[in-house]
């Protein structure tokens, strides 16, 4: 089958002409997505995260952008790119079911010179060793769990009624099973109370009943008009009817179960078996944001702007308040204070079903993303921890929370949508609810290491402890801890969770009185109470979905492509996902202009790689940032005297001074006043920031009552971490490139302060600011090199997966191993007698490692059988058949020496079994 095309085509383009008519067009892109070949966006994207091949899944407009037309002298690269574009485009619709063609030809620029043919060679892997989702499929997950059982709370809610005991509110469908805790089930007759069964549990209306667990408490805890009850009365079937009509007349077709089961029993998954597992909280993000500070990032396609906030720990209060997109790349956001959306602001949380203005390829490759922001993007998606005073208040505004897929190094957030943190245990007559454990690894067995999140703390990469505190406003279960009121609004509302709502400390509210909104929740809510006022159901029946959705299946599919002109071949190779509901994702995308990329030997349908490959021409792409970036700007504690400050604020250029005429002076402004406002009373060139005017004061300012301001572009020749010393009499503020790093305004006596800052070499623009209460007065600043570039924290140990069998399918166990496990020699035995037998059995081990330093390393693999390695999602060396022990080697160019992701795999079918591992700088 061939197909003539002309190179540049888009998605859209593509899907709207026959497939015989086929041609492309140039689509203007916005310019900031437009910086070049998708190769380097793609790979530093699951460079930077370390993202494994793990599902994930996301948009095809994540890595279809438009790209230059074919010319003479790379033809046959843009050709095998266009080719790879397109077929990746024809699997997503084909979809799970198999390769879109084994083999597939393209014609470009058909008629000219420049006509050029590219051919496609489809693999697609099993689907057993892709399943990772978070509710597996079947989504047996409970979409409602309410864990309050106070008599004097209703668990559910839903709209005022009418008048007179009119009920005019709509029914609200919850699809799925619910767990009710306990709680009023009030029969109300007064028309000024709400009540709950105008919320149907299941589709009630004629789809498949749903069943509703009740707790059985041990005596009487239920209060209605007619006394207490227990959960077996007639008047809790009243309230949750059990195949009956309610008194509106609606037919209810559930089953009502009294269980002696905590809701805790109940939450959380099952996998595979009968046994429910409570969920866990993540490994606690290590990087500190004090300040709220949205990164701007242009003019989003919607015409509005766009801005950034990276992922972590943020002891600020996020208040997205303005009518523009905020786009939060994947990862995990650890608040302590309130998140608030208003005045028409939209919030993308993660990238995947919902594209926001940016992606994280996009947002990371660009110049003024620092060093611990990108180290905090993780997995893909995003997670929400409330923890101390956070929660979270949607008003006049859109948020979407896509689904979060994470790394083994991050279990614990994965198809989690918004989290809180409970640090000590909950059990008493109102409320259970346990203490939460952290997952900090995989034990021996298998089995997760979970630790009490009440002693659980990390240290950071800069030396300040991070820990979980627990949640502080809802002592009672009474606070909302997401409430999302759409009332009022003048813009678009939202509320849309792709994963599980987890709030078992609060309630959870949604208020809506007319239909332009759209409620979506697909993973389940677990609250302490639910409340639905809602009068107005959204004007599309779609817009509205409270649920667990069961998960797609998923396929792994390698492309690969080759052109060749003049004797000379291009080849490419991409492995990316696909489901069955045309969602995907890119695990790696390789383009070697000179045809010695490898691919993979996968099963499945279509062709194999050749079984011999020579090392890629090149494995990394540095992610340095700019000259005149800095890469973070973090304090670390030193002494009792030293403020710590984690921030990125990125401020409009304050207008100074005319530049020095020496650039190594510094311009000097002076105010005569503390707040520096207003014009400059006068203007100086200092050599330095050291200034001791005792009594007095800079000739103007009265000695009292002064501010000043000293600024300079400084040159540093080495990239590394620079202490910065601070000192004033009163108080003083330090920014490096914008971005302030120091903030101490107040009045106080001459002490002296530490602030690290991590920069890259070449121009650094620096600014301190002083002003003077009264008495003496001083200011003083001045820097040291006290070290290199750090690297984010890699993995201390391996991640292995053991299989039964040659074809690293059906998983036996996992754990994390030392250096040890990769240089073993079985003999006639195997890892772990008997889950694995002797002779067909397979590894795949997994790991992000520091290496010493850029330069060339070679890699040294053995195998008794089969090996192969891939260094930041390439492979180097693949030596994948039945053989004796021996060795294979690969150079490899490593730029970028931080965060290298490595994977290895081994197979043995028969006699011995060994494998070994090694590594060496040769430059």
């Amino acid at each position: 089958m061939s197909r003539l095309l002309t190179a540049g085509l888009t998605p859209e383009t593509t899907m709207s002409h026959p497939p015989a008519e086929r041609t492309a067009t140039a689509v203007p892109q916005r310019a900031r997505r437009d910086d070049g070949s998708i190769l380097p966006l793609v790979l530093i994207f699951f460079l930077i995260i370390g993202l494994t091949v793990g599902a994930t899944l996301t948009f095809a407009s994540t890595v279809m952008q438009n790209r230059p037309p074919i010319n003479e002298r790379n033809a046959r690269v843009e050709a095998v790119r266009s080719a790879m574009r397109m077929a990746i485009q024809f699997q997503r619709d084909r979809g799970v079911a198999d390769c879109f063609q084994n083999t597939e030809t393209f014609t470009f620029n058909p008629g000219t010179t420049e006509e050029v043919t590219a051919v496609v060679n489809c693999s697609i892997g099993p689907a057993a060793e892709l399943s990772n989702n978070y509710f597996r499929e079947g989504g047996d997950a409970f979409a409602l769990i309410t864990v309050n059982r106070d008599g004097a709370a209703q668990p559910v809610v839903g709209a005022e009624p009418g008048a007179l005991g009119g009920y005019p509110a709509p029914y609200k469908v919850i699809e799925g099973n619910a767990f009710i805790a306990g709680g009023d089930v009030t029969l109300l007759t007064l028309p000024t109370e709400r009540r709950g069964d105008d919320v149907l549990i299941g589709n009630q209306t004629g789809g498949a009943a749903s069943e509703i667990l009740m707790t059985r408490l041990g005596g009487p805890r239920y209060t209605t008009d007619l006394g207490p009850v227990t959960c077996d009365d007639a008047a809790v079937r009243a309230y949750l009817p059990d195949n009956a009509t309610d008194h509106t007349g609606q037919a209810h077709s559930n089953s009502l179960v009294c269980t002696d089961l905590e809701w805790t029993e109940r939450a959380g998954v099952r996998d595979g078996g009968t046994d429910w597992t409570y969920p866990a909280l993540p490994n606690i993000p290590a990087n500190r944001r004090p300040a709220f500070v949205p990164r701007d990032f242009g003019t989003g396609d919607d015409g509005r702007p766009c801005f950034v906030v990276f992922p972590g720990r943020h002891d600020a209060a996020l208040v997205f308040d303005q009518d523009a997109n905020y786009y939060l790349p994947s990862g995990l956001y650890h608040l302590s204070q309130p998140m608030t959306i208003t005045n028409g602001a939209t919030v993308v949380a993660g990238q995947g079903r919902q594209l926001g203005c940016e992606v994280d390829s996009t947002v990371l490759l660009d110049d003024d993303t620092k060093a611990n922001e990108a180290s905090s993007v993780t997995g893909l998606g995003a997670t929400f921890l409330l923890d101390g005073d956070a929660r979270i208040d949607l008003g006049d505004g859109e948020l979407y929370v896509n689904r979060r897929i994470s790394t083994p190094s991050t279990r614990g957030s994965e198809g989690v949508a918004i989290r809180t943190v409970q640090t000590a245990a909950v059990d008493d007559a109102v409320r259970v609810i346990p203490e939460d454990q952290v997952v900090t690894g995989i034990d021996s067995d298998g089995d997760r290491i979970l630790q009490a999140a009440s002693s659980y703390s990390i240290t950071n990469d800069l030396a300040q402890v991070v820990s979980y505190t627990g949640l502080n406003n809802s002592a009672d279960g009474s606070s909302r801890l997401v409430d999302i009121d759409f009332r009022g609004g003048t813009h678009a509302n939202t509320f849309q969770a792709d994963g599980l709502v987890f709030v078992p400390q609060g309630e959870f509210a949604v208020a809506a009185d007319d239909g332009a909104y759209s409620f979506h929740i697909d993973g389940g809510v677990v609250t302490s109470r639910l409340d639905l006022d809602v009068s107005a159901m959204p004007a599309a029946p779609e817009d509205w979905y409270v649920g667990v959705d069961a998960s797609p299946l998923l396929r792994r599919v390698e492309l690969e492509a080759e052109a060749t002109i003049d004797g000379k071949t291009a080849r490419s190779v991409a492995v990316f996902q696909v489901n069955s509901v045309g969602q995907y994702a890119i695990n790696s995308w390789v383009i070697d202009p000179d045809g010695s990329t490898g691919g993979w030997t996968g099963g499945g349908s279509g062709t194999t790689a050749p079984t011999t490959t020579t090392a890629p021409t090149t494995t990394t792409t540095t992610t340095t940032v700019a000259p005149t970036t800095t890469t973070t700007t973090t304090t670390v504690p030193a002494s009792s005297s030293t403020t710590t400050t984690t921030t990125t604020t990125t401020t409009t250029t304050i207008p100074g001074p005319t530049p020095c005429a020496d650039p190594s002076q510094w311009a000097v402004s002076y105010w005569d006043n503390t707040e520096l406002t207003g014009d400059p009373i006068d203007y100086a060139c200092r050599s330095s920031v050291d200034e001791d005017w005792g009594a007095g004061g800079p000739a103007g300012t009265g000695g009292n009552n002064f501010s000043v301001r000293y600024e300079k572009a400084v040159d540093f020749a080495e990239a590394g971490t620079y202490r910065f010393t601070v000192g004033a009499n009163d108080g003083q503020r330090l920014w490096v490139d914008g971005a302030l790093v120091y903030d101490r305004w107040s009045d106080q006596a001459f002490q002296t302060d530490t602030v690290d800052v991590v920069l890259t070499a070449g121009t650094h623009q620096i600014r301190t600011e002083h002003y003077e209460g009264v008495g003496t007065a001083q200011v003083f600043l001045d820097w040291q090199r006290v070290g290199d570039l750090p690297c984010a924290a890699d993995d201390d140990q391996w991640f292995g997966r053991y299989h039964d069998g040659t074809a690293l399918s059906n998983e036996q166990f996992s754990r994390f191993e030392d250096e040890s496990a990769l240089n073993t020699n079985w003999g006639n035995g195997s890892p772990d007698q008997p889950s694995l037998g002797n002779n067909q059995f397979s590894i795949e081990w997994t790991r992000t490692f520091n290496f010493p330093e850029p330069g060339t390393y070679r890699f040294t693999v053995g195998g008794d059988d089969g090996t192969r390695l891939w260094v930041n999602g390439t492979r180097v060396i693949n030596d994948w058949s039945d053989h004796g022990y021996r060795t294979r080697t690969a150079e490899v160019e490593i730029e970028d020496h931080c965060q290298v992701q490595l994977e290895l795999h081994f197979y043995e079918n028969g006699g011995q079994a060994r494998i070994s591992y090694d590594w060496e700088r040769i430059d």
